[in-house]
């Protein structure tokens, strides 16, 4: 068997002199990128940016370990030197910023914590507050000593419920606006209480009950229609009492 020769090509003085200076232009500006790296760092606290520019020096330090492999038995003896003491000052910074984004990816972890942790029991404290709020208004609201007036959806009396209502109630200045609407409810029964049940135990929702309940039960032409069904039905079915002095009471209370 014949002995097989492999050609190993070999570099010309002119092509092994452009290679070094190739290397010792691609040396000098990944050692020059991660310095300007560590630069920046310095007044940098943000766990985020801290980082993104370790990684950065990482894969640059990487580059520079290849490099040395290329460039160190090429290098003079003041070369080596300089180079190795160069790489090993990168490395050093290198390791030193990893441990500075350990402390603080650290840090920033427990003030997470201690944050979330306070907001949690901000929000669990206001939602006490709150049902404890609601509790004592309900329960220390004290009636007036008038009997207060009730109102389950006949309209006819709507008008005169609301003029009870605001002379024991809607006019007492000493009353706040939740106490009024808590009265109010009080005051309605059967659908109408249905009707302000969805609405929430707050200040503004007494004007937004009064509202409904006008929009609901205030039409004056309708009063009227029921009152005079509700004479007619009282003609047709009494004997006794004078009708026409009657019906004349109950027309002269329609509302105008």
């Amino acid at each position: 068997m014949e002995n097989s020769i492999i050609d190993i090509p070999i570099e010309s003085p002119e092509e092994q002199a452009n290679r070094i200076r190739s290397l010792a232009v691609d040396w000098r500006v990944t050692c020059d990128g991660m310095q300007r790296t560590f630069d920046e760092c310095v007044c940098t606290e943000d766990v985020q940016t801290l980082r993104s520019r370790y990684r950065t020096v990482r894969n640059a330090y990487e580059e520079l370990e290849t490099l040395w492999s290329d460039i160190k038995d090429i290098s003079s003896e003041r070369e080596y030197v300089e180079k190795y003491t160069e790489m090993k000052n990168l490395k050093f910074n290198t390791e030193a910023l990893s441990d500075r984004l350990d402390a603080a990816e650290g840090t920033y972890k427990e003030q997470k914590e201690t944050t979330e942790r306070t907001r949690l029991s901000l929000e669990k404290t206001t939602l006490n507050s709150s049902i404890l709020s609601e509790s004592t208004v309900q329960i220390k609201t004290k009636r007036p000593d008038l009997e207060l007036p009730k109102f389950n959806g006949d309209i006819t009396f709507y008008a005169s419920f609301m003029e009870q209502f605001e002379s024991v109630i809607g006019s007492d200045e000493k009353l706040n606006l939740l106490k009024k609407f808590n009265f109010l409810i009080g005051c309605c029964e059967g659908d109408v209480k249905t009707l302000l049940g969805s609405l929430p135990i707050k200040a503004e929702s007494y004007e937004i009950a009064k509202g409904i309940l006008k929009l609901h039960y205030g039409n004056t032409e309708i009063q009227k229609t029921a009152l005079r069904n509700k004479i007619r039905n009282f003609e047709a079915t009494t004997k006794v009492f004078p009708i026409a002095n009657v019906k004349s009471a109950l027309e002269n209370s329609l509302p105008t």
